[in-house]
């Protein structure tokens, strides 16, 4: 029986080096990790750069040459390193320091067929220097003279470049997704100019069933809406088109959200002044007449924050006490213990950690209160979450796993909404795959298998950030193609039941205490 021990002590050994920048020893180590284990591409990638470090930049061509055959997979921390345009951006960077210009646009073109993100890094880097000036890097990095350029000329730049970048970046999955079209600059592409940038009605708005005003500014205590003798519906209806949805939840979400962007309003010709917006409006005594309301530059309160701090919202001025899933809505994860019902219900709103507690420790301090208390159900409402990162919720969906006081039919609940997306849909689709959960609500914002990431990046002209989503994430099995995740008990968001603070999900669950078979 071969003895391991020897290798387990020399790559303990290597990371440790590589961890405080010891290079030449790391190099020494790592050269002698990848002859006893040669298959492991991310050894091959400390190589390189303990070599990198050294000077020895052909030396680093030849290990990150053999960590792209082998393939990269690294930890959480190091997660760029396994995208295979960063390896070849690595190898580019390799032929910069070596003088050998044509390598280094070689290699700088490979990465960007590739996909590579950050097109800037050359910019940045002083050894890049010398070939920023080369028309055809120029060209492949974005490097555009904008000096002199009309209005016009620069939109038009903006949206080849946009174009561009949309095919080079964006993931096709499968021939059975239809392919998008992108239509090259200055070809049909006209309206009218937008005005200001960033004019925001300070009010929000919610699509539900019968629909009512969500969120108002001080002093503002309507309902209902009309703008500028337009119908909600028919100003929905325009911006839907330019909403970028994974399904139609999204839609319901997001556009609610446009609907306050008046400058957007104004350029699509349903409102007048890009500063301002009449809207027609039922008051709570059920008499309807218009408000004018003023558009506040750059305000960043969106639809997804349910109760924006200093905003008067209809939930504050009811009698009735605030219903758990508008409490703590701006804390990104939090449970309350309900002794009557022998519930936790645990709000979780976002998928990153907090400096006082990460996820993790969170999850350990919940499934022991859980341990030690009388609990006969566990409710994740996920409805607020819009995503984070993936990575981190692993230790949730263990311990859901693991528990098996919760984990079974009926003691488990999950609420999901048109606003559980990206790393939130992911956790669901996990929990619905691994564990007995019911599902509560309306369906989720995504599909449980789609395109998505966020990897911004600037326009040349105008300085817009924009995004196109570049990974495939397949949570789910390869034959689910449903447009989204559906609740089992459907109780959808009514502004009845806002108006009166009720929450219809929160009620469904606990109306539940029947369980025939199956439940």
């Amino acid at each position: 029986m071969p003895d391991f021990s020897d290798y387990v002590r020399t790559l303990a050994g290597a990371e440790a080096k590589t961890g405080s920048a010891s290079w030449p020893a790391a190099a020494v180590l790592w050269a002698q990790v990848v002859e006893l284990n040669p298959v492991v591409g991310h050894h091959w990638v400390r190589l390189a750069e303990a070599r990198f470090e050294l000077g020895d930049y052909g030396g680093a061509l030849a290990a990150y040459g053999t960590a792209q055959e082998a393939g990269v997979w690294l930890h959480r921390d190091e997660i760029e390193a396994v995208f295979p345009a960063e390896i070849a951006y690595r190898m580019a960077t390799c032929h910069v320091r070596r003088g050998d210009r044509e390598g280094a646009v070689r290699e700088l073109r490979r990465a960007l067929r590739l996909g590579l993100r950050d097109l800037g890094r050359p910019k940045s880097d002083e050894h890049w220097e010398p070939l920023l000036g080369d028309e055809a890097v120029r060209e492949m990095l974005g490097i555009i003279d904008t000096t002199g350029m009309t209005r016009d000329e620069g939109w038009r730049a903006d949206l080849a470049f946009l174009a561009r970048e949309i095919k080079r970046r964006a993931y096709a999955p499968a021939a059975t997704r239809r392919r998008a079209r992108v239509r090259p600059a200055g070809r049909g592409q006209r309206g009218r100019a937008a005005g200001p940038a960033g004019q925001v009605l300070p009010v929000q708005r919610g699509a539900v069933r019968d629909r009512g005003r969500r969120g108002l500014p001080p002093g503002d205590r309507s309902t209902g809406a009309e703008r500028d003798g337009h119908p909600v519906d028919e100003v929905l209806a325009a911006v839907e088109p330019l909403i970028s949805r994974d399904n139609d939840q999204q839609v319901r979400w997001l556009g609610p959200d446009l609907l306050r962007w008046t400058s957007l309003i104004h350029a699509l010709g349903l409102i007048s002044d890009p500063r301002q917006a009449t809207l027609t409006v039922r008051f709570p005594d059920q008499t309807t007449g218009t408000v004018t309301v003023e558009s506040a530059a750059d305000l960043r309160s969106r639809v997804t924050d349910p109760r924006p701090a200093g905003w008067i919202s209809l939930p504050g001025t009811v009698g009735a006490p605030m219903p758990l899933y508008l409490r703590n809505s701006d804390t990104p994860y939090w449970f309350e213990y309900l002794p009557a019902e022998a519930v936790v219900y645990f709000q979780f709103n976002g998928v990153g950690d907090q400096p006082l507690e990460p996820i993790a420790a969170f999850c350990e301090r919940l499934f022991t209160f859980i341990d030690n208390h009388q609990v006969s159900k566990l409710v994740i409402d996920l409805r607020w979450n819009g995503g984070g990162n993936t990575y981190l919720v692993q230790p949730l969906l263990h311990r859901l796993i693991g528990c098996s006081k919760i984990n079974q039919r009926g003691c488990l609940y999950v609420i999901i909404g048109r606003g559980t997306f990206s790393a939130a849909q992911n956790t669901a689709t996990a929990i619905e795959r691994e564990t007995n959960a019911i599902f509560v609500g309306e369906p989720s914002g995504s599909r449980p298998n789609f395109i998505g990431e966020v990897s911004p990046f600037t326009l040349p002209y105008s300085k817009a950030s924009v995004n196109v989503a570049d990974l495939y994430w397949q949570t789910s099995w390869p034959t689910d193609h449903r447009p989204w995740i559906a609740p089992e008990l459907y109780a959808p968001p009514s502004f009845e039941a806002y108006s009166h603070n009720r929450d219809p999900a929160m009620e469904a669950i606990l109306s539940c205490r029947e369980h025939p078979p199956g439940w």
